[in-house]
């Protein structure tokens, strides 16, 4: 079953972008089962969504996101599968995990299972909040830097939840106030686990410092692997927390050893692969832009044409114009 799950709700996007209102939503999934979505507005800068889906049958869903900050999730109760169709990166949010994304614009696959239950809190930190709380420090400056992007979406942390997150995350989803209490209780509880979220991921990073990371020969001979695993299936690569798994390498060293050896993290590296091939491919081949797009691991052919524009500063179809035979 393919439909919308959100409705216009003002932290993800505007509302002329969607087809549905709540209450058309929840309607429509009576027949289903259970589905609802409620948003927490905080001064239009910080907006907190409750999800609770009990579901009959299988949902799947793209949504475009006007996120321009950090978003992050903490998992509750069962899983929900996402890809962002910018990096065509798959994650997911499930469970006793928190994930945590940099984030301007992107369109997002949401798939949930059938005959399966899925609760969790979604935070959204916007450009404004962000200026005023983060430190002057180089993680700021990446931030928006990064956020003078058009397009852009990046996992900075994907991990399971300590047990003061895990706390905080029942206390929030388990409101006992009501009414204007319930608006102040709910604004505290969300400015505590921003801060513990923030503080944890900015600690991971410090404790971790590249001066006392050292590789053994097992780690470089998993990041060669990991690196041609992904060149392998560049049409359907894994997630970090999968090809973690495989080369049995932590997700930090997996992705701050690429860093360190190929100066690009997993996916940066994954897309100018990408990129290249493609490139090679619209010179040489005879395929067109939808197979190529296909090949190189992306779903949409605009998706493909605006990720390679932007790359190379042309279309692909002015690159496949340079073709010895080349037909309209």
């Amino acid at each position: 079953m393919y439909k919308k799950l959100w409705g216009s709700f003002k932290g993800f996007s505007d509302e002329k972008e969607f087809l549905n209102t709540e209450k058309n939503i929840t309607e429509e999934f009576d027949k289903e089962g259970k589905c609802n979505l409620n948003e927490i507005n905080f001064n239009d800068t910080v907006f907190l969504y409750k999800s609770d889906y009990l579901l009959k049958n299988e949902i799947k869903q793209d949504s475009t996101h006007k996120i321009d900050g950090i978003a992050f999730t903490l998992g509750l109760e069962g899983e929900m599968k996402l890809k962002s169709h910018i990096t065509e990166e798959p994650f997911s949010s499930k469970k006793s995990y928190i994930n945590l994304h940099l984030i301007s614009q992107d369109c997002i696959y949401h798939e949930i299972s059938k005959n399966s239950s899925y609760k969790a809190l979604s935070f959204i930190l916007k450009k404004d909040f962000l200026q005023k709380i983060l430190p002057e420090d180089n993680f700021k400056e990446y931030v928006f830097n990064a956020l003078e992007k058009n397009s852009f979406n990046e996992i900075l942390y994907n991990s399971l939840m300590d047990i003061k997150m895990s706390f905080l995350a029942n206390e929030i989803y388990k409101s006992p106030m009501i009414g204007k209490l319930d608006q102040l209780y709910l604004e505290s509880k969300t400015l505590e686990v921003i801060y513990h979220c923030l503080n944890t991921f900015s600690q991971s990073k410090s404790d971790k410092d590249l001066s006392g990371i050292k590789f053994s020969q097992y780690d470089i001979n998993a990041l060669n692997k990991a690196k041609k695993i992904l060149l392998e299936n560049m049409h359907k690569p894994p997630s970090i927390e999968e090809l973690s798994k495989i080369v049995k390498l932590n997700d930090f060293k997996l992705q701050f050893g690429f860093k360190i050896f190929f100066n690009l993290t997993p996916y940066s590296f994954l897309l100018e692969e990408r990129m290249q091939k493609a490139k090679i491919l619209l010179k040489e081949s005879e395929y067109n832009i939808n197979e190529i797009a296909l090949l190189v691991g992306y779903s949409y052919a605009q998706n493909f044409s605006n990720a390679f524009l932007k790359r190379f500063g042309i279309r692909p179809k002015e690159i496949m114009k340079t073709r010895k035979y080349y037909y309209y």
